[in-house]
């Protein structure tokens, strides 16, 4: 089920059971049935085969053991492959864990909150790096659950909110454990949570073995997956505004409304600046500066009238689906916050909270633990931060190079766009910019400048980002993946949900083109339309060079198949001729090794088929000496 697909079910859904909260859980709960009942399917069918061969041996032991013991094999090789399917163990979330002799307030805040929600315990406690708070869950038993549920802290989250505010927070996701989702509802949205992680671990496995029941779940999944996930999807997304609601009755709805807003805000001005501002140091420092998280810190409390963009950006985004939680103007009317008060709530979170929930509720505890976080982030860049810093060290050397060599002419457009590669690589796009569009005044259909300067324009709110974005793809269509996260993320910024749409309806599109392209590469036939090779002097120069250096190949044809999708790209055909042995005979295995070095020394502008006039293709062989100049060598 691809993008679009998913929305219109999506929208069926929320038009039609969806409107009724209990028939809508009801149907999720068949769905879930089901699904339990397609992957146990494999499980019956081994149980009912060897139990046809065990009960005839049992009752006529004498005359049928043989069949007792085919039965016996059968049961236990078949339980062992359903079990080595199934029994799916993931990795248990990473993060600091926090006693409740470490942090005794915060540990008192979730006992509390839990007790008034009802509310399921936490296995763990865990602090983690990021500005976000989360239930995790870790199911024993894979596909069948038996969650362990871990409580994921953000600490950039309680060093940006205040003790109230967190509380907020803290009651949503415990929320999601309470009885207000109904007991039936809680084990859904784990079930939801749990299969996302399960179905997507077996969809990424291959077959491995003899016995293996894989293909079957796997399509089984395929089918079931979006159709129980859509209407999970739905309850889940009903959930979400339901524990908004429970969460601002606990704390009150102007508390509730400055939680939302700080912590979208927040989550914004980290991404967008702290860590793009950090890494811009990779140049300068072999290793990760120390104080990461401490000068996280500071920057949360010095937050004020210079971000104020971003803080109005949160207001103007839209809500996809491709995510359950809403978008904060959505949450904020959920929670019944109208827009005057919205205007007092933006007021209020300029001014950091003074103290924060991380000083109040970790207390003494809170150098120790955001020591334990930097060292937990560190460990996880370290590998990388090391590879950028080398990477960038050649490309400083390569811009002194190439600033010692000043570009102004039309065809030294390559050189400027090698400079603006080492810029995009070493500093900002913004620092790129000025070259960027130099080489568009020049060549104004270059692709990657186009590309680059699209994407930077876009990323700053800036939407004459699209039309360079759009002359990108239409000097390159393969670019298009890589657009789609940046016109998503101007699109939701601009509250465009529309264009949201017409984009994933786009990328269906151009999903099936691919999956149409690779078939149509995939294969040969002489029922194929057969084209010059087109070649300019200096490419078939380079190539008869590569076949006359071949000892065994004698000539040498070449032709194009004719592409309906992404016609731009080649796919070359390159018939060869091998020198016969003495009696007149073809060596295969000759033959193939000869195709074999081709393939590791021939280099086109596009994918190469090379292959000898024999068995099945010698009537695309006899197609191709039939294209004007398709002889493109010959020793004779």
């Amino acid at each position: 089920m691809n993008h679009e697909e998913f929305d219109q079910f999506v929208q069926q859904i929320e038009a039609g059971v969806g409107r009724n909260h209990e028939a809508l859980r009801r149907r999720v709960l068949q769905w879930a049935l089901l699904g339990y009942a397609g992957l146990l399917m494999p499980l019956a069918l081994v149980v009912t085969v060897s139990l046809a061969f065990i009960i005839p041996g049992i009752i006529w032991i004498s005359e049928a053991f043989p069949f007792l013991l085919i039965g016996v094999c059968f049961l236990v090789v078949g339980c062992w492959a359903v079990a080595n399917l199934l029994w799916i163990r993931l990795a248990a979330p990473e993060g600091r864990t926090v006693t409740r002799a470490e942090a005794p307030a915060l540990f008192a805040l979730i006992d509390e909150t839990r007790q008034r929600l009802r509310a399921a315990k936490f296995y763990r406690v865990l602090i983690v790096p990021d500005c976000n708070a989360a239930v995790s869950y870790s199911p024993r038993l894979g596909v069948f659950g038996w969650n362990r549920n871990y409580l994921m802290l953000g600490l950039p989250l309680m060093e940006g909110l205040s003790r109230d505010e967190f509380a907020f927070v803290l009651a949503h996701e415990c929320a999601h454990l309470s009885r207000q989702h109904h007991r039936s509802g809680q084990w859904v949205y784990r079930l939801r949570r749990s299969w996302e992680q399960v179905f997507a671990h077996l969809s990424q496995l291959h077959h491995s073995g003899v016995i293996s029941l894989r293909p079957f779940v796997q399509k089984f999944i395929n089918w079931f997956w979006p159709r129980f996930n859509a209407h999970a999807f739905v309850l889940s997304r009903a959930h979400e505004y339901q524990a908004d609601a429970t969460a601002a009755q606990l704390v009150g709805v102007p508390t509730a409304a400055t939680a939302l807003i700080r912590n979208d805000w927040h989550g914004r001005v980290l991404d967008e600046k702290f860590w793009p501002d950090l890494w811009q140091q990779v140049a300068d420092h072999p290793a990760a500066p120390e104080g990461v998280f401490l000068r996280l810190t500071q920057l949360l409390n010095s937050l004020g009238v210079g971000e104020i963009q971003r803080l109005e950006q949160g207001f103007r985004f839209s809500t996809t689906n491709s995510n359950t939680h809403p978008c904060l103007s959505e949450r904020l009317r959920g929670i019944g916050r109208n827009l005057d008060a919205q205007s007092a709530d933006r007021e209020t979170v300029l001014l950091p909270p003074q103290p924060n929930s991380a000083e109040v509720l970790l207390g003494p505890a809170l150098p120790a633990i955001r020591a334990d976080i930097e060292k937990l982030w560190r460990k996880k860049t370290e590998t990388n931060w090391s590879q950028q810093h080398r990477k960038a060290s050649v490309l400083q050397e390569r811009l002194g190079r190439l600033d010692q060599s000043p570009v102004v002419r039309q065809e030294d457009v390559d050189a400027m766009w090698d400079k603006a590669q080492a810029l995009l690589q070493l500093r900002t796009p913004e620092a790129a910019t000025p070259l960027l569009r130099q080489i568009l005044a020049l060549a104004p259909k270059n692709v990657n400048a186009n590309f680059h300067l699209g994407s930077f324009l876009l990323q700053s709110g800036d939407g004459e980002g699209e039309q360079y974005l759009e002359q990108a793809i239409a000097g390159n269509e393969e670019l298009f993946p890589r657009t789609v996260d940046c016109f998503q993320a101007y699109y939701q910024r601009t509250g465009q949900s529309g264009r949201i749409r017409e984009l994933y309806a786009r990328l269906d599109k151009y999903e099936k083109t691919i999956a149409a392209s690779r078939l149509e590469r995939s294969d040969v036939t002489a029922a194929d339309k057969l084209l010059p090779h087109e070649l300019s002097d200096a490419e078939l120069a380079t190539l008869c060079a590569v076949l006359a250096a071949d000892p065994d190949v004698m000539t040498a044809d070449l032709g194009r198949k004719e592409l309906r999708y992404f016609v731009e790209q080649k796919l070359y055909l390159l018939c060869i001729r091998i020198r016969p042995e003495w009696y007149l005979l073809t060596n295969t295995d000759r033959q193939q090794a000869a195709i074999n070095r081709l393939i590791q020394a021939v280099r086109l502008p596009g994918r190469v088929f090379i292959f000898a006039p024999s068995g099945a293709f010698r009537p695309i062989a006899r197609k191709l000496t039939r294209i004007p100049n398709a002889r493109i060598f010959s020793k004779r």
